[in-house]
């Protein structure tokens, strides 16, 4: 069986990757963005599951990493981008088949994410014991490969600042229907 996992950047997929491949039995493919998904083309898998994170955190996160990188220079341009990017990808997750997960449950309800999971893919979960372990892997910031969380950059306080100041209205109908297909037991 095939198993797709797509989200918005910044939605815990690196994380949830990492829980994954050492409490599963089986690997299981993670996509970024739903243009990916759209090429490779859906139909290629058995089940897919979104990931699903508030607009103001996964936004600012990812427009703070941008202007950190210098990859962007200008933050308005950039929240412009990512905002028009979350509505494509709610919109184009909402309109197909799938489960949905949210970010807060990967967090702080782990194993219960690793269990709904395996029942949703039919993938034996193997080990409990080294979720803890994939957290420090992820997060180690003694490691050069950690994971930075936005909330570590200098801008951070700022873009949320401006994220929060932005027009997320169609962000926030789409989160909220995405939410609640979190909530729905398959």
């Amino acid at each position: 069986m095939s198993i797709l996992i797509a989200s918005y950047p910044r939605s815990g997929r690196t994380y949830l990757r990492s829980v994954l491949s050492v409490s599963l039995s089986k690997p299981v493919d993670f996509l970024h963005l739903h243009e990916h998904a759209q090429r490779v083309g859906l139909q290629e898998y058995d089940k897919i599951i979104y990931l699903v994170r508030n607009p103001i955190d996964s936004i600012s996160s990812i427009v703070a990493m941008e202007l950190e990188s210098v990859k962007v220079k200008n933050i308005e341009i950039s929240l412009t981008r990512r905002i028009t990017e979350y509505v494509s990808f709610y919109s184009f997750a909402l309109k197909n088949k799938g489960f949905f997960i949210c970010f807060d449950d990967i967090v702080s309800k782990t194993k219960k994410t690793v269990d709904r999971i395996s029942l949703i893919s039919g993938i034996e979960v193997l080990n409990y014991d080294r979720i803890d372990g994939a957290y420090d892997s992820v997060f180690d910031t003694k490691s050069q490969n950690f994971l930075k969380t936005s909330k570590s950059s200098e801008l951070y306080d700022s873009v949320r600042s401006h994220v929060m100041n932005a027009d997320l209205k169609k962000c926030f109908v789409l989160y909220q229907i995405a939410k609640k297909r979190c909530e729905q037991i398959e």
